[in-house]
């Protein structure tokens, strides 16, 4: 306060749970606000042998820090490599900000600050034990009450499913590593992601498979540590089995000719690496416009039956379709009266 004439001293109230500590008994006073300090008066007055002057009163507004913190939300075992993991707190009274802290090893991808984040683990970490904190603030300061959570991360097991396989029938044999030879405590197990298969035995590694059905058919292998120390901690590798049979259909415009000559129809080749279509005669013969278009003309057919066949070749597999054409052109023939004729004329006199 201004300086008070003839003043000896000064006498100061403060707010509950405020403290001088330096300057008391002066006009200036320095002053510490516990956390348990209120919003009230703050009174002054100047005193010497003659008495006191009068009070001087302004209000102080003591804001609170942040309320006391709840515990945190999330799981406490983790598998190596996690990742788009939530934790949370129940948000408080007066904070504005969350400080979080979490294990090495661990990345806050997003929410530091905030009553929620999102981690991610190094897949490389394959096993610790760490506390993840958080204690809220705000402009007054960072608040007394803070909680942590205690999370611990296990290894995962290790998944081979082996090489991709190209078929030319819709069975084979699965060629997956056994996790049993790792780990007794790794149990794998087969399931389809896509397409359609029938897996005879899905915890066998080199399970039999059977109605592969057409293109590509992708399988996952899983394998889970079910050791009581492994969490349930699992990891997939997937295999492609490709099928290359291929439904083919062959056609013709005219199954019954009269001039050798007929539009062939049949299944247009798949846009797919390695992979071709021909025609060919089975029975017969003829010209084939173009042998390798599913749409093409045949002429010059032989006499009677012709069996043609369309073959689309995909990774070495064949895959055909079939079409009989009957050539019931006339063969032209000379009568025997003529042929007799052509004879004598030829015989000299």
């Amino acid at each position: 306060m201004e300086p008070v004439a003839s003043a000896i001293g000064y006498v100061w109230t403060l707010p509950s749970g405020a403290t001088i500590v330096h300057g008391d008994g002066t006009r200036e006073i320095e002053v510490d606000f516990g956390t348990n300090a209120e919003t009230g008066n703050l009174s002054v007055y100047a005193q010497n042998s003659c008495g006191a002057g009068p009070n001087r009163t302004i209000q102080i507004n003591v804001d609170q820090l942040p309320q006391s913190i709840g515990k945190i939300t999330g799981p406490e075992d983790l598998c190596q490599g996690a990742t788009n993991v939530s934790y949370s707190v129940t948000p408080v009274g007066d904070a504005s900000k969350y400080n979080w802290t979490v294990p090495t090893g661990f990345t806050i991808t997003s929410g530091q600050g905030t009553a929620k984040i999102v981690v991610e683990l190094d897949p490389a970490l394959d096993a610790t034990i760490g506390n993840i904190t958080v204690t809220p603030e705000n402009g007054c300061g960072v608040s007394t009450s803070s909680k942590q959570l205690e999370v611990e991360v296990y290894p995962l097991p290790q998944a081979d499913a082996g090489s991709d396989q190209q078929l030319c029938e819709n069975h084979t044999t699965l060629e997956a590593i056994n996790p049993a030879s790792e780990n007794a405590d790794w149990e794998g197990e087969w399931s389809v992601v896509s397409g359609y298969a029938l897996i005879s035995s899905p915890n066998d590694p080199e399970s039999a498979v059977t109605n592969i059905s057409r293109g590509d058919v992708v399988l996952r292998w899983t394998v889970t540590n079910t050791a009581t120390s492994g969490n349930g901690c699992s990891v997939s590798d997937e295999v492609i089995i490709r099928n290359n049979k291929i439904s083919v259909i062959a056609d013709a415009e005219k199954t019954l000719t009269c001039d050798g000559t007929s539009e062939l129809y049949a299944t247009p080749v798949p846009e797919y690496a390695n992979t071709e279509g021909r025609w060919s005669f089975d029975d017969g013969s003829g010209i084939f416009a173009d042998a390798t278009s599913p749409t093409t003309i045949v002429s010059d057919l032989a006499p009677g039956s012709n069996t043609l066949r369309w073959t689309i070749t995909q990774n070495t597999c064949e895959s055909s379709g079939f079409v009989e054409i009957i050539n019931d052109q006339p063969i032209r023939q000379l009568s025997m009266t003529r042929m007799l004729l052509i004879y004598v004329e030829l015989i000299p006199f």
